[in-house]
């Protein structure tokens, strides 16, 4: 005998204070949400089904007249997509402000680690990234090579650890130096000659800047 369970997945409501959204039982976020602001409320509208179908993952995001919307399964980068969550595309939508011309998308392609390789904006290609120059990563999962826009920037590590030692591109290069519990202690693109922390909290107590 095989038996048929019956069941209606229903709406509930989450009480907290000055946020009002709906879940269905398995807890994924429903229909909408509203925040109350010094501003007054701002509506939200997230969309994780597609008709009735749960699909686990956030497909269209609305907030104050601009939309956003994914794509994990199609259309991405040079036509990719994916079945393990990767978004492949995101698309900003500004049409319900009266200003389509800041619409852009982007569009993703990840290696076979699931790390993001490329990034291209269909508005401006100084915002991509790995565009004819995917990026690149260490055995460690490191950054090794960059490309954002024209210009392509290479890491260096200081050897067995994830710190970075150099950042460098055909314009400029970045020196780092760190203290015992990992703090950064000079940044030489910043000026920085030398920064202080405190010892028990280990937040910033004081920089200094060199004069070149």
């Amino acid at each position: 005998m095989q038996l048929k369970p019956q069941f209606t997945l229903k709406r509930q409501e989450l009480s907290i204070p000055n946020v009002s959204q709906k879940y269905i039982l398995s807890g994924w976020l429903k229909t909408d949400a509203d925040f109350e602001t010094d501003e007054g409320k701002v509506e939200a509208k997230l969309q994780f089904y597609q008709g009735n179908t749960p699909v686990g993952n956030p497909i269209v995001v609305e907030i104050e007249g601009t939309n956003s919307k994914w794509a994990y399964t199609s259309d991405g980068y040079e036509g990719s997509g994916y079945f393990n969550g990767n978004i492949a595309k995101n698309s900003i939508n500004y049409g319900n402000l009266g200003d389509t011309s800041r619409n852009y998308d982007y569009q993703y392609q990840y290696d076979n680690l699931g790390r993001l390789q490329v990034a291209q904006n269909s508005q401006d290609e100084e915002a991509s990234l790995g565009v004819g120059q995917p990026t690149t990563y260490d055995i460690n999962g490191n950054i090794e090579t960059l490309k954002r826009g024209d210009t392509t920037n290479e890491y260096e590590y200081i050897q067995n650890t994830d710190k970075v030692n150099a950042v460098s591109n055909e314009s400029e290069f970045q020196a780092y130096t760190y203290d015992a519990n990992g703090n950064v202690k000079t940044a030489s693109h910043r000026h920085i000659s030398e920064i202080n922390y405190d010892p028990l909290t280990q937040l910033r107590a004081c920089s200094e800047i060199s004069s070149a």
